[in-house]
């Protein structure tokens, strides 16, 4: 259900609104509470069990995915072997995306550990020394945010990106959202108690991979590499398309406006209606949003509109 939201305020009378989308036409969305006990529909990816068993004959379990209290508890035990690489642990899903967005709640992790805790995405050739696709997740004991390039494993810088330091309270819960359209990439964070207002945002661009399989990757870094990793998530959910998040504002010369960003915002209509309920009339508006290149946005002058609300209908699905 899509709700329209006052954005004005008294100077502007009641502009609002809402960035609406229907089920994608080709996928349907996925989601996952884990409040159902399991994690059903999850490949569970153990690399170092895989090489154990495929070249010594040996099947000793790194990882356990733990489903409890409606939470997902994703741990890797320390490395038998560095030749190995560190504990790794991954749980993927086994639905392809090109565009994709993903999100999952990052709910508790140890603090005094340097672990890497991710949304995964286009992962593909999944297993020891072959996993690929791209990650965006967070660092503890180092505290910083990083979108990589996942090759053979191993992790590759890619152009644009630039990590963000910022130190996150375990227990406390933060959403992570990660969106790829193309070559070009974004990652952002929110608090929990607020949904609307990301506390990071990171974007980059890279063409090596174009579509594979979403999930969650956890691993020790740094000074703790050969240790074990842990963090539990919570809220799954991934589908081909964001929420173009639509914004509206009084510029400096007094008119109102309606922004929204290219990159997300590619396939939508702007609508506007003067009322909202059952009765409102949304119409196409098409004779005036145009693109920004300085700020790559789509920007609306709503000054002079006879519309009052806006809301954004993708092309070719629901409002």
């Amino acid at each position: 259900m899509c709700r329209a939201r006052s954005a004005f305020g008294r100077l502007a009378a009641t502009v609002a609104l809402a960035a609406c989308l229907g089920a994608p036409a080709a996928l349907q969305a996925q989601s996952d509470d884990f409040n159902d006990g399991d994690d059903a529909g999850w490949l569970r990816l153990d690399p170092i069990r895989m090489y154990l068993a495929a070249v010594q004959g040996v099947d000793l379990p790194q990882n356990t995915w733990t489903v409890a209290d409606g939470k997902y508890r994703l741990q890797s035990s320390p490395t038998p072997n560095p030749a190995l690489g560190q504990g790794r642990v991954l749980s993927l899903r086994s639905e392809v995306y090109s565009s994709f967005h993903v999100s999952v709640d990052l709910v508790d992790w140890d603090a005094s550990k340097t672990n890497a805790m991710a949304l995964c995405a286009r992962i593909g050739t999944p297993g020891p020394t072959t996993t690929r696709g791209y990650l965006f997740g967070y660092i503890t004991g180092e505290n910083y945010f990083d979108l990589v390039r996942l090759q053979n494993e191993g992790t590759r810088a890619i152009a644009g990106v630039v990590r963000v330091p910022i130190v996150l309270t375990p227990g406390r819960g933060y959403r992570l959202t990660f969106t790829g359209k193309g070559d070009r990439f974004v990652g952002r964070v929110y608090e929990l108690t607020d949904l609307d207002n990301p506390i990071v945002e990171m974007t980059g661009s890279d063409g090596n991979y174009a579509d594979g399989v979403s999930g969650l990757a956890v691993f020790p870094l740094g000074a703790s590499v050969l240790g074990a990793g842990d963090a539990t998530f919570d809220n799954f959910a991934a589908t081909d398309r964001s929420r173009p998040r639509i914004t509206a504002t009084i510029d400096s010369f007094s008119q109102r406006v309606v922004i929204w960003p290219q990159f997300e915002g590619e396939g939508f209509t702007l609508q506007g209606s003067a009322k909202l309920g059952a009765d409102a009339n949304w119409t196409d508006i098409t004779d005036n949003p145009f693109p920004d290149p300085v700020t790559e946005t789509f920007f609306f002058d709503a000054t002079g509109s006879p519309y009052q609300f806006f809301r954004l209908k993708k092309a070719g699905g629901m409002n």
